[in-house]
């Protein structure tokens, strides 16, 4: 997976868990107990999945690095 399409994913995860949470603040009125509840938990997988988009990103930083083709070492000096 290229970080373009680890964005892409991210900010289709992203959008859909948003609208589960806006859904929730319509339909639970306010002041029921479970309101806070459901909403605090959607915040947390909201925290959660962008901590994982966090940690592919790093470790996907190592490996776009281009490995080396040929082991020749480096001349100091042409002449």
């Amino acid at each position: 997976m290229t970080k373009d399409e680890l964005r892409a994913k991210f900010g289709v995860a992203y959008t859909i868990i948003e609208r589960e949470r806006r859904m929730w603040e319509r339909v639970l009125v306010e002041g029921d107990p479970r309101r806070d509840e459901k909403l605090n938990e959607i915040d947390r997988l909201l925290e959660i999945v962008t901590e994982l988009k966090d940690e592919l990103k790093r470790r996907m930083e190592g490996e776009m690095e281009q490995p080396r083709l040929l082991d020749v070492p480096r001349r100091e000096s042409y002449g």
